[in-house]
């Protein structure tokens, strides 16, 4: 009987124990998905909204991207005494980016998506708008002007980032380093009667304007381009930096 009773003990034990194990295997079952939200556009636009997904492949590696929508502020401002506003126009814009993530092991005491990690990554832009100016002198008119432009930048790099995880469910996600070649795409066309030259104030507000938000236009915006409109095709150097709260699930 004695035989009997520690034999039935020993199985309920075991039992206890693999239950216990089966549950803390489970529990500690890596999480593979990240929903998240890109609020680094809102710095740009209140309107912006991104959002993407991350995905764990391996234990130590995952594949993300992000997609939504980015616009600029308002092209010109009605503040020159050279330009008047007329009519904004439509305005589209709308960014995409894919990277893929080493989570590097020896320095992260978790496995990712927790901790430092290196990888490249690829992003695409596109941003376009139309608007109507009034060029002024002295308070006359001088010339009605439709502007129609878009822009267009895609990049390719290597980014540095750190992301935490909170209660296993809430992360951060900081790029800190994101270099990139970068190609940039623009085309403005204009219409009215542009007959302005460079010391022409309105001519020089035009081009304030355009290098205050696409500084990266300035070989392109001459006065060519502002009298009779053009393209521009360029390559140059680039960055990345996001910061982004997400759902770990």
């Amino acid at each position: 009987m004695k035989k009997i009773t520690l034999l039935f003990l020993m199985l309920f034990t075991y039992g206890l124990f693999a239950q216990d194990t089966t549950q803390i295997a489970q529990e500690t079952k890596q999480k593979k998905n990240i929903i998240r939200w890109n609020i680094t556009p809102l710095l740009i636009n209140a309107t912006n909204l991104t959002f993407g997904y991350e995905r764990i492949l391996k234990e130590n590696q995952s594949m993300s991207i992000n997609a939504g929508l980015l616009l600029f502020p308002q092209f010109l401002n009605n503040d020159s005494l050279e330009v008047s506003y007329v009519e904004h126009g439509n305005r589209v814009g709308f960014t995409t980016a894919i990277d893929y993530r080493f989570y590097l092991k020896k320095r992260n005491k978790r496995n990712a998506p927790d901790g430092i990690y290196i990888g490249p990554y690829l992003t695409y832009y596109q941003y376009a708008f139309d608007s109507k100016i009034r060029l002024i002198d002295n308070n006359d008119v001088k010339n009605d002007i439709s502007i129609d432009a878009s822009f267009k930048m895609a990049s390719l790099g290597m980014e540095l980032g750190y992301q935490f995880l909170f209660w296993d469910k809430m992360t951060v996600d900081l790029i800190l380093v994101g270099p990139s070649v970068s190609y940039y795409n623009a085309k403005i066309n204009l219409t009215g009667e542009l007959g302005i030259d460079d010391e022409d104030g309105s001519y020089q507000y035009l081009k304030d304007q355009i290098l205050n938000k696409y500084p990266w236009l300035e070989s392109f915006v001459d006065l060519g381009a502002i009298n009779t409109g053009g393209k521009f095709d360029s390559f140059g150097m680039g960055f990345r930096y996001v910061v982004q709260i997400g759902y770990h699930f």
